[in-house]
């Protein structure tokens, strides 16, 4: 019993793009002009622990998004072993697994994106299958990397005792980008430089468990990359001027989804001092232009030269009032701003 297993090794100049390494195992896709060469070998049924995974199709056709690290002039031997079960549901996955009896397949059709892959797992005692398609003939249990255009393909399972086959139907899906949408801050928000501020966002992926990070970024500056939710960064110290927000979701099939928003940074206002009187024996006035939340100290002085702080406050608005005993024939009051 024979099956093609692929051996694909690059020549020195290609260029690889190579997926994310996670929970799952290391990925890399060749794009350019990968030389690729087959070789075969011989199924044994003693090693009914083992899977190989068998390639269907030509990764240069499958119109892969840039990725986002590339390697050059890298010599390798690639072999795609993928070892994951997943929920047999028609949900579309990176990886579905296909639990073959006699004349039986479940799921049936199973569904998978474009250069994902199906293992077929034997079900009952009557196994193993022989499982035939467009990419050869392989026994259970073993796998097929769907690297073709999105479609509907044919299989027929078959045991190894006989008694005729059945078919079944595997559907490939392109890869869907995910979503994302900047929650804060809102599109348009002004704030007072130096402006600091949560900069967080909602991402989503068609595909269960393919979404696999988040890019915050400010201008052409990127801030942060979240691999978890709750996606979310802290700016800070932004000097006045006007800035584009951008998020960037990234899934595990190397395409992104993106958002973005315009902020504006404003210098703060002079703060003045006026409306001075007197009332009960005491000097009134009030502070103007403040900014709200940020830190106010009061200063007072009686030559212009030496200040002592008499009163610390962190105003709700841009003003603020305040009550101070008459101490001397004359009295300076200033307001300082703390950053």
């Amino acid at each position: 019993m024979i099956f093609r297993v692929s051996e694909r090794k690059a020549e020195e100049n290609d260029d690889f793009r190579s997926g994310r390494d996670d929970s799952v195992g290391s990925r890399l896709y060749i794009s350019g002009n990968a030389s690729v060469s087959l070789m075969t070998a011989i199924y044994c049924p003693a090693y009914t622990n083992s899977r190989v995974l068998t390639e269907f199709g030509n990764e240069d056709a499958i119109g892969w998004t840039e990725g986002k690290n590339l390697m050059k002039k890298v010599s390798i031997l690639l072999f795609a072993f993928i070892f994951i079960i997943v929920s047999a549901s028609p949900a579309v996955s990176r990886a579905a697994t296909v639990y073959v009896s006699y004349l039986s397949l479940s799921p049936d059709p199973v569904y998978v994106v474009t250069g994902g892959a199906v293992y077929w797992e034997d079900g009952d005692d009557l196994g193993p299958y022989a499982i035939s398609g467009g990419w050869g003939t392989f026994f259970t249990p073993g796998g097929v990397q769907f690297n073709v255009p999105p479609g509907s393909y044919a299989y027929t399972a078959e045991s190894f005792y006989g008694g005729g086959a059945f078919g079944g139907t595997v559907i490939v899906v392109a890869p869907t980008a995910p979503t994302v949408t900047i929650t804060s801050p809102t599109n348009n928000a002004v704030f007072t430089a130096p402006a600091s501020f949560t900069f967080s966002a909602d991402a989503s992926d068609p595909t269960p468990n393919n979404l696999t990070d988040v890019e915050f970024w400010v201008g052409t500056n990127m801030v942060d990359d979240v691999f978890s939710a709750p996606y979310m960064t802290t700016v800070t110290n932004l000097v006045a001027g006007t800035y584009t927000l951008q998020a960037i979701a990234w899934n595990d099939s190397l395409q992104a989804g993106t958002n973005s928003i315009t902020i504006t940074v404003v210098n703060p206002a002079p703060i003045t001092l006026k409306g001075a009187s007197m009332a009960s024996g005491k000097f009134v006035f009030s502070a103007n232009g403040l900014t709200a939340g940020q830190t106010n100290v009061l200063q007072s002085s009686s030559n212009l030269v030496n200040w002592i702080p008499i009163e610390t406050n962190v105003p709700e608005s841009t003003s603020l009032n305040f009550t101070n005993p008459v101490t001397g024939r004359s009295q300076f009051y200033r307001v300082m701003q703390m950053n």
